[in-house]
C-alpha cells in the first residue's frame, strides 16, 4: 500500500512530502520512513523515538551488539557502550599492543573505533529488515596517542531513504580531540539486506 505523509505536524516537526511502497499496514511510522526538511531534524525526530514519541523495533543487529562481543571488538578491545536515537558511544583502553612503529596509537585502530560507533549509530535508523554498508569513511587525526582511554561519539547528521553521514568525535580521557571521523553509509533493503 502506497501512504502519503504530506506537510503535517509530527509531534510539531514538520515532515516533507514522502512517498514509499515498503511501509505495511496499520504498522507506525519508523524513523527510517521519513524524510526530514528541518535543518535539525534528525537530531529532534532521534529525540522524539528515545523518549516513545515515535516507536522503531530494535533493530536485531543492536540487540547482537548489546548482548554478544563483535570478533573485530574483541580484537582490538573496545566496547560500544551506548546504541540508540542515531547516535552511539564506544570506548577503548589503547596499550602497547595497539602501537605503530614509532610507539603511538596506530591510526587504523582509531579508524576501527570510530567505524564502529559511526556503524551503530546509523544502524539504530534502520527498521529490522533493512541493512547497511558504508560507501565512504575519513578520518582526521589532530594528536598522537599512547596510553589513555578513548572515546568515540558518533552521530547521524543527516539520514535520507537511501543514504545517510554519520560524524564521530574522537577524544581521550582528559577530553581533548584525538580525531574527527566522518561516513558515508548507503541503506540495504530486500534481497540485499538478507545476504548481509
Amino acid at each position: 500500500m502506497t501512504w502519503t505523509v504530506r506537510r503535517r505536524w509530527l509531534r510539531r516537526r514538520v515532515v516533507s512530502e514522502y512517498h514509499y511502497d515498503h511501509h505495511h499496514e496499520g504498522e507506525p511510522l519508523s524513523i527510517s520512513d521519513l524524510w526530514i526538511a528541518t535543518p535539525n531534524a534528525v537530531e529532534e525526530i532521534m529525540a522524539e523515538t528515545k523518549t516513545g514519541a515515535l516507536s522503531q523495533a530494535v533493530h536485531p543487529l543492536i540487540e547482537r551488539a548489546r548482548t554478544s562481543t563483535a570478533p573485530i571488538a574483541a580484537l582490538i578491545g573496545f566496547d560500544v557502550e551506548e546504541i540508540g536515537a542515531g547516535r552511539a558511544v564506544a570506548s577503548l583502553q589503547t596499550g602497547p599492543q595497539h602501537a605503530n612503529p614509532m610507539g603511538t596509537l596506530h591510526g587504523g585502530v582509531l579508524c576501527d573505533l570510530a567505524d564502529a560507533a559511526m556503524g551503530m549509530a546509523f544502524l539504530s535508523t534502520l527498521a529490522a529488515d533493512e541493512s547497511f554498508t558504508t560507501m565512504a569513511l575519513n578520518i582526521n587525526f589532530f594528536r598522537p596517542v599512547w596510553q589513555t582511554r578513548l572515546r568515540a561519539e558518533a552521530r547521524v547528521i543527516n539520514r535520507g531513504k537511501s543514504v545517510g553521514y554519520v560524524e564521530c568525535d574522537v577524544t581521550d580521557q582528559e577530553g581533548r580531540s584525538i580525531a574527527k571521523a566522518a561516513s558515508t553509509c548507503f541503506v540495504l533493503r530486500g534481497e540485499q539486506a538478507r545476504l548481509r
